[in-house]
């Protein structure tokens, strides 16, 4: 701890080493689903920090907001790591957001898909994504596909999940039959490969009161899925939705 005796001894000068940017970006790549990376340097900075943030956290996220700007990448993601063991209460604080936004940038970046996401930053994602939607230019009016009817009985797949495990899951949208006991008469069920299966008295995994409603609803259960490393097959219509709400 001698690297950090001026930090905890609550000099004057700058609480951070010189050397901070390097060892944020090596602890991020540690505790992020980048390769390589080391967690020593990273895990004696964040205790060194510990007590600083309890008295002074304004001047440590000032810093760490400076430390990760100049390097960018896994530095965020190191930060972030540190900030959430001691100071998760300041998760509203501008800087605090801005070294979250810095994680979620370099996971996109990088090529890393919502699977990788921290579960506890979902919502800042999720904001992100609907603030980024609301700031895109009004699309033109593009006529949405037309559905097939399905009359009452029959059964259409909609989607295909190909699960790591070797099976799959298939996704029926099915039109109910008068008696059927259902709240909607328009339902997704879902068809585990591996057990027998009813569509007419499978559970609704979704429901609708028409065919649109319930392809509008898989499409956003799997634009919002966080089974990255599943496959997909989707059907056009659904697809065309998915592209919507993704």
């Amino acid at each position: 701890m001698g690297l950090f005796k001026d930090l905890l001894s609550g000099g004057s000068g700058r609480l951070l080493p010189p050397d901070a940017p390097a060892t944020l970006e090596s602890f991020g790549r540690f505790n992020g689903p980048a390769p390589g990376g080391d967690a020593g340097a990273g895990i004696e900075l964040g205790q060194a920090l510990k007590k600083p943030l309890a008295e002074d956290p304004d001047r440590v996220l000032d810093e760490l907001v400076e430390a990760c700007d100049s390097v960018g990448g896994w530095s965020y993601y190191g930060a972030w790591d540190i900030l959430s063991a001691f100071v998760p209460d300041r998760e509203d604080d501008p800087r605090y957001v801005h070294i979250v936004d810095g994680l979620l940038d370099t996971l996109e970046a990088e090529g890393y898909g919502p699977g990788d996401i921290p579960m506890i930053l979902t919502p800042r994602a999720i904001a992100r994504q609907r603030t980024e939607r609301a700031t895109e230019p009004a699309a033109e009016n593009t006529p949405e596909p037309a559905i097939p009817p399905l009359s009452a009985g029959e059964q259409r797949l909609l989607k295909v999940v190909d699960r790591p495990d070797g099976n799959q899951n298939r996704i029926y949208l099915v039109h109910r039959r008068p008696s059927d006991l259902d709240l909607y008469r328009f339902v997704a069920v879902i068809h585990h490969s591996e057990a027998d299966f009813d569509p007419h008295t499978a559970s609704a995994w979704q429901g609708g009161e028409d065919e649109r409603a319930v392809y509008i609803r898989v499409a956003e259960a799997y634009a919002n899925s966080r089974t990255a490393s599943c496959g997909y097959w989707l059907d056009p219509n659904v697809q065309w939705f998915a592209d919507r709400v993704g």
